[in-house]
Order: structure tokens, then C-alpha cells, then sequence
């Protein structure tokens, strides 16, 4: 027999002896793949196996800031008010003061030491009950108010206005405002007279109805699961207390919805916050 052929037994034995009766070496991997190591080298363009980001997966919404306003009431003025002119402002203006049981409504309004008022403000993305806001204060169309330093806005409830076909509609009282006023004179001077007309009022404005801000989980992955686990990926990187209590800030309520918090680090950086969330990892 050639010494060849008479080895080949030996080397086999020897290679078989290496790999062990399990057959797991890598010689083997094309007959006997490893499920392990495919998933560790899956091709980009297939979804299967991808990492999901909750921006994948889901969009914000509740960005955009309210707009609310009132008609209201300044009081205090050194005698730079005015009785304000028939319109419908003024009868808005002597009901809302009807519900404060202010007496002799009509009489206020004819003071000097009083001016009706506009009363606007922008209430932020996820503002929670509570919180406080900017408002500006200006005169109405047609007002022979003088100034208003000095003055001070009594309480108004603050509404979102709609149009409707050709019609204004009044919504639901949102946040309630008042406070001493800062014209705009103090910081600008007053050679311009409407510096006087117009101000500020910082903090007035007090939120009572807290603004939905979250996720919505789109049509091709909405499911609970899907909510569900979107909700821990969030409360596993934010949390926040609520009278003490630890909470996470992400609150599944739908299969396609998911509620969010503002965790106080962002409250003045909600895009960043926003950013931060879209990007955890599912």
C-alpha cells in the first residue's frame, strides 16, 4: 500500500479528535449554521433583526403652543383709563364681571382709575395643571386709555377662540390670569405712546387644564405590545415624582398612543427632550 493512503486514517482520526463529536467547529458552519452568529450578521436593508428607535417607530404630537385670550378688567390707574366704547367686547366684559359679583358693573367701567383691556398668551407644549405663563396685556380697538402703568389686571379666564364658517367660538376656560402690569414703556421709553398701551404681566397666567403631549404609534406598528414596549424603553431612561412617588414619564393608554410627561431637566428645552426620546432604543 502506498504511505500516502496509509495515513489518510490517522489524519482523519486526528481532525475529528480536534473537533469533538458536537461537529460545531467553523469548518462545519456551511452544513450547520449558527442562528447566533447569523443574527449578528444580518444585511442592513432587512428590517429583520434592526434595532428600533421610538422615532421608527412613533411621532409626537401636542408641539405646537396654545393661543388663549380674555377680555379683562385693570384696575389702579392714576386716572389714565377710560370708559370703554359699545361693542361687543364691553358686553363680554360686564357679564364676566356679573360672575365676580361685581356690583355696578357699568359704573366701574366709566372710572377713570379702570381701562377694559386684551389679555393674550401662549400656554407651551406639555404644560401641566399648575404651571405659569407670560401674558400681554394691550388696549382694545378704539380705547381712549392713556396708560396703563401702574395698573392692575384683575382675574380672567383665558379661553382658546376658534372660527367656525364666518363665526368666533369661545372654548373652555384654560388658564386664568392676573397680576400687576409691566408696560412696555419701562423698557423701551415712552416716545412711542403705545409703549404705554401695551405690557406684560410675567407668571400671570395659570394653567388649569394640563396639555396632552406624547407619541402616535403609526398604523404599520400599532399594537399593545408595541405601546407597551415603547412605554418601558422610555420609563427605563426618565422618570420623574409625583407627591413623592416615583413614576416613569411614558403612559401607554392606547395600542396606537402613548402620553408623555415632561421630565423637569427638559422643561425649558422640549425639543432636546423630544430628540432624546426618539432615539431610545426599542
Amino acid at each position: 500500500m502506498p504511505r500516502c493512503l496509509q495515513t489518510q486514517p490517522v489524519v482523519f482520526l486526528l481532525i475529528v479528535s480536534l473537533i469533538g463529536p458536537g461537529c460545531s467547529s467553523p469548518l462545519f458552519l456551511g452544513q450547520s449554521p449558527d442562528p447566533s452568529a447569523a443574527a449578528l450578521n444580518f444585511d442592513d436593508s432587512d428590517d429583520v433583526g434592526r434595532v428600533r428607535l421610538v422615532g421608527d417607530l412613533a411621532a409626537t404630537y401636542g408641539m405646537a403652543g396654545l393661543r388663549v385670550e380674555s377680555v379683562a378688567l385693570v384696575t389702579q390707574l392714576p386716572g389714565t383709563g377710560s370708559d370703554p366704547p359699545p361693542s361687543p367686547m364691553r358686553e363680554q366684559l360686564i357679564k364676566e364681571m356679573q360672575t365676580h359679583n361685581v356690583k355696578a358693573s357699568r359704573d366701574t367701567l366709566a372710572d377713570t382709575r379702570t381701562a377694559m383691556v386684551v389679555v393674550r398668551g401662549v400656554i407651551p407644549p406639555g404644560a401641566r395643571k399648575g404651571d405659569t405663563f407670560d401674558v400681554e396685556v394691550s388696549n382694545p380697538p378704539r380705547s381712549k386709555t392713556k396708560s396703563l402703568r401702574g395698573g392692575f389686571l384683575m382675574q380672567s379666564r383665558m379661553r382658546e377662540h376658534k372660527l367656525l364658517g364666518r363665526s368666533l367660538r369661545d372654548g373652555h376656560v384654560v388658564a386664568l390670569a392676573k397680576g400687576e402690569i409691566i408696560v412696555d414703556a419701562f423698557f423701551e421709553g415712552s416716545d412711542d405712546q403705545s409703549n404705554e398701551t401695551h405690557g406684560r404681566v410675567l407668571g400671570a397666567g395659570i394653567v388649569q387644564r394640563s396639555r396632552p403631549l406624547g407619541l402616535y404609534i403609526v398604523d404599520d406598528y400599532a399594537s399593545v405590545r408595541t405601546s407597551a414596549a415603547i412605554g418601558t424603553a422610555i420609563n427605563n431612561r426618565f422618570h420623574h415624582f409625583d407627591r413623592g412617588t416615583k413614576k416613569g414619564v411614558a403612559n401607554p393608554t392606547r395600542d396606537n398612543v402613548v402620553e408623555l410627561v415632561v421630565h423637569p431637566r427638559y422643561r425649558n428645552n422640549l425639543g432636546r427632550y423630544l430628540t432624546v426620546i426618539r432615539n431610545i432604543p426599542v
